[in-house]
């Protein structure tokens, strides 16, 4: 989507629980053992792997954001286990004119907790 919005101009942009780039995601999941069902056996030797494997595709949102003129919101819940929420900070520094949403409830797979800030957000474009 980042890559899609920083080449085109759309009436507004909803970013829901982001990564900065997919080479940050995967470390971040094989160094926390979400991909092992918790067990983190293999974490250091799959994280290291993932940090030197050749990527085909890299969905670089962190060096595209900044390209977003249109408006953006970028929300993420604080209790995403799966993409953490830092990386959605990450991306709003990237991107002053973004508007920033850090829920305080919900998670990665439950996201009721967007639906009234993306409400708001979408009355308010023009």
């Amino acid at each position: 989507m980042t890559d899609i919005a920083s080449r085109d101009r759309f009436k507004g942009v909803i970013l829901e629980s982001t990564f900065t780039n997919i080479r940050d995601a995967a470390e971040h999941l094989t160094e926390n053992g979400i991909l092992e069902s918790k067990t983190r056996f293999w974490s250091n030797i799959s994280t290291k792997f993932v940090k030197c494997m050749p990527l085909t595709q890299t969905f670089e949102s962190d060096r595209k954001i900044q390209k977003i003129k249109s408006p953006l919101l970028i929300a993420h819940s604080i209790h995403d286990e799966t993409i953490p929420a830092i990386m959605s900070y990450e991306l709003a520094e990237l991107n002053p004119s973004a508007q920033l949403y850090i829920s305080e409830t919900g998670s990665h797979h439950a996201s009721e907790w967007v639906k009234p800030r993306v409400l708001e957000f979408l009355q308010g474009l023009k």
